[in-house]
């Protein structure tokens, strides 16, 4: 095997490992950093509002 062959398994290797990390990440991270984005776009809207 060649060292491409090698980088190439390495990387398939990361990206498997890193799939199954976002599987495994709890459903409350995601609504918590959408809610984040919600409230950050209804304050920057009420300040927007404010300055007109």
């Amino acid at each position: 095997m060649n060292e491409t062959d090698e980088l190439i398994r390495a990387e398939i290797a990361a990206l498997i490992r890193g799939t199954a990390r976002i599987r495994e990440r709890p459903v409350w991270q995601t609504t918590l950093a959408g809610a984040a984005v919600v409230v950050l776009g209804v304050t920057f809207g009420a300040a927007l509002a404010l300055l007109s």
